[in-house]
């Protein structure tokens, strides 16, 4: 294929590395969706992932079908099958989804990060932009994994690396431990939320430091153990004392009551699953095959696809946090006064968290705020 086989109709999307433009083959008028590129190293990275994925069958393990590389004056140009919209759009248009309807996508999902998890291969990039929808209107929340372009070898990812989207970024990413397919495991449970509240779980975080303290506060902190494992790690106290509790069955708050129990049972096994794939702990998180067994994946439930006269939620499209962003503290990183303990902090060029590491007895610390006022954690 060249560009002289495609007749463009319109730019379809843009991203860090290059632009998608809608194509169809002049031959077979065939719609493509055809990536292009700068020629560079990252282009030769993405066609290596996109060269071993061919091995999966798109159907049935839900990755986008890629067609073939072909280059054009000094772009290299990836053409793929043309999907239909990105989850992110769908939530913008048609609002937050119930359990039911979230039940296929989250199948689909663990069926493909366990076919990658076969061949070694970690995505890092699991987004709403990043799955789409194949044809909701023939098929109901069919759905394909996108955009392999920082997707990385499991036997060759390099702990300390900074990888993942900030508010789908798994505490071991920004702890500076092992990088394992778990991270994939992780993103897949923040978009679930997302999809569930038409809202990032942790939108309003800025750094990394905002996202650590919020997934303390609703998931708990991670182990002593991997605390002491973590690179990016030097000396703590235990934090969020006095913060308001949350948790992640905070989220049906953003939809009516159940209507039967049927429904409620539903979603508080929904609840359940996001609870094994948002473990802090990346050796006590499920695995895809695991996950697969769950009861709420392995309800035969069917959902049915919305009409697209349909009225957006109030709230649709809105990225407003779980956790309000003023209930997120900003913290001077001086001066710090902590009582006689022994600590780790964490940090890097981004944040400081400060977590005690034994799981006994919890003294207070006090910090100084950038208005000059001390404050409990």
């Amino acid at each position: 294929m060249t560009n002289k086989d495609l007749r463009k109709f319109c730019f379809i999307g843009e991203g860090a590395f290059g632009r998608v433009a809608h194509c169809t083959t002049v031959g077979t008028k065939q719609p493509v969706a055809v990536k292009i590129l700068k020629r560079n190293i990252h282009v030769d990275r993405e066609l290596q992932m996109l060269t071993g994925i061919k091995s999966l069958d798109p159907d049935k393990h839900n990755v986008v079908r890629f067609i073939e590389a072909f280059t054009s004056g000094n772009y290299a140009c990836l053409a793929f099958e043309k999907l239909d919209r990105t989850l992110s759009d769908f939530i913008k248009q048609h609002g937050k989804l119930r359990a039911e309807e979230i039940r296929p996508i989250a199948r689909q999902m663990l069926v493909t990060l366990d076919a990658l998890k076969q061949i070694d291969v970690i995505h890092t990039d699991i987004k709403p932009d990043n799955v789409m929808l194949v044809d909701h209107r023939q098929q109901p929340f069919k759905i394909r994994l996108i955009d392999f372009g920082v997707a990385v070898l499991a036997s060759e990812s390099n702990e300390g690396a900074i990888m993942q989207p900030l508010f789908y970024r798994s505490p071991e990413v920004m702890l500076g431990l092992p990088v394992t397919a778990a991270i994939d495991m992780w993103s897949l449970g923040c978009l679930l939320a997302f999809l569930y509240t038409a809202r990032h779980l942790y939108h309003g975080a800025e750094c990394e430091y905002d996202v650590m303290r919020l997934i303390v506060h609703v998931q708990g902190q991670p182990s002593s153990k991997l605390l002491s494992a973590a690179i990016k790690t030097h000396q703590t106290s235990d934090l969020l004392k006095g913060l308001r509790i949350r948790s992640l069955s905070d989220l049906t708050v953003y939809h009516p009551k159940a209507r039967s129990e049927s429904e409620y049972n539903d979603t508080q096994s929904f609840l359940s699953l996001l609870r094994q794939m948002l473990h802090p702990d990346f050796d006590r998180r499920t695995t895809p095959s695991e996950a697969l067994h769950h009861a709420f994946v392995r309800e035969s439930g069917k959902s049915t696809s919305r009409p697209n006269a349909e009225v957006p939620d109030a709230t649709a499209g809105s990225t407003t946090s779980l956790i309000p962003a003023t209930e997120v503290p900003r913290l001077s990183l001086t001066p710090l006064i902590w009582m006689n303990k022994r600590v780790i902090i964490i940090s890097n060029n981004t944040f400081i968290m400060l977590l005690l590491i034994t799981t006994q007895h919890q003294d207070t610390f006090t910090y100084i705020t950038d208005q000059s006022t001390h404050s409990r954690l």
